[in-house]
């Protein structure tokens, strides 16, 4: 079977392409002869269709994935528990506002797009590619928030000036914004970016957006430490990224 060429696609072409895999996943599985005794060891249509599902929708929420597949709850967590005994998929979990659980999303392990890769099918692909997987889940979600809040444009991974961003919005008065998502690494170095992304001509406001409380404190007090003065401060600000995620 040939490739899925997802590189090329629309967002919209995409998701009408996951529809047509997860509406007939028998179509993607290589045929056996009917008489053919089945393999223990060949995954069952619900594995296949959640695994299929993190594959092309890059970061959904478990509860949302199980939803749109019209599977029970316990349904979906076996086929998850099948497919991480596998070794073919990994859990995340990522901050939210307010009470509940925290949404869980699954990342394809090598293994687990071997396993499609075998039937024809290619996961799609890291809107930001630097960084991991939770970098770009995190990166997904802060545009959707922009588009929800009206901003006119978002960029991925684009580079002003002398600093590359995560994500540049554009406001619909034209005003752009910069965005760092910042998981990991030392407090003084992510503040020294933030630093050099306020720098840049045509950016008005540099966010910082962190997962963990603590790195974002330090991030602060490496803020005023490198720039005493603050020259730059002013146009730098720290979001708890719980801030732009949004109930699917």
């Amino acid at each position: 079977m040939r490739s899925v060429g997802l590189k090329h696609m629309t967002e919209e072409q995409r998701l009408q392409r996951a529809s047509a895999f997860l509406s007939d996943v028998t179509a993607v599985i290589q045929p056996q002869a009917a008489a053919e005794k089945s393999d223990v060891n060949e995954l069952s249509s619900t594995s296949l269709k959640v695994l299929i599902k993190a594959a092309l929708e890059l970061g959904i929420w478990l509860v949302g994935m199980y939803r749109t597949l019209g599977l029970h709850p316990a349904e979906g967590k076996q086929a998850v528990d099948d497919l991480l005994a596998r070794g073919l998929v990994r859990i995340h979990r990522l901050v939210r506002k307010g009470r509940g659980g925290q949404p869980q999303v699954l990342e394809l392990l090598p293994r687990g797009v071997a396993e499609l890769e075998k039937r024809g099918i290619s996961p799609a692909e890291k809107k930001v590619k630097r960084g991991g997987f939770k970098h770009d889940v995190y990166s997904r979600h802060i545009e959707k928030w922009a588009r929800a809040n009206g901003y006119r444009q978002v960029w991925f991974e684009r580079t002003l000036g002398v600093k590359a961003f995560d994500l540049v919005l554009e406001r619909e008065d034209g005003e752009l914004i910069g965005v760092e998502v910042c998981l990991t690494g030392l407090a003084k170095w992510n503040a020294s970016m933030a630093i050099k992304g306020a720098s840049v001509t045509g950016i008005s406001l540099v966010i910082v957006a962190c997962e963990d409380r603590q790195l974002m404190k330090g991030i602060e007090h490496e803020l005023a430490e490198q720039d005493g003065l603050g020259l730059f401060r002013k146009k730098i600000v720290l979001r708890h990224l719980s801030e732009y995620m949004t109930e699917e």
